[in-house]
């Protein structure tokens, strides 16, 4: 699973608490994809930590064609990792996880 699917699965199962800051499910560098690293790596080292939006990005259909977001949730950004936005409930992470699985072309 994607990075963006185990965030938003953790949240609307329940084992990611927003209520309780200590129950936030963090996605640690030796966890998250290389991809995903590299933007996290960059934001804490010109820190820039906080709120952030993750995304999803699709390549343009043709060469040339910039790349679109197809897919966004509110997040944070800490030294610690990545997570999901305390605001980000369990039925939104829930309906969240449907579009991303549809946007992706997962079935998962």
């Amino acid at each position: 699973p994607s990075d963006l699917q185990v965030m938003l699965a953790a949240r609307s199962s329940g084992a990611d608490n927003p209520s309780n800051t200590k129950e936030l499910v963090c996605l640690t560098a030796e966890e998250m994809s290389e991809a995903t690293q590299r933007k996290w790596r960059a934001c804490v080292d010109d820190r820039q930590t906080g709120a952030v939006i993750l995304v999803l990005v699709k390549r343009g259909k043709a060469e040339g064609d910039p790349p679109m977001v197809v897919f966004s949730a509110a997040g944070r950004c800490s030294e610690d990792g990545l997570m999901l936005s305390p605001e980000v409930t369990a039925a939104e992470a829930s309906r969240l996880l449907k579009d991303l699985s549809r946007v992706a072309g997962t079935k998962r």
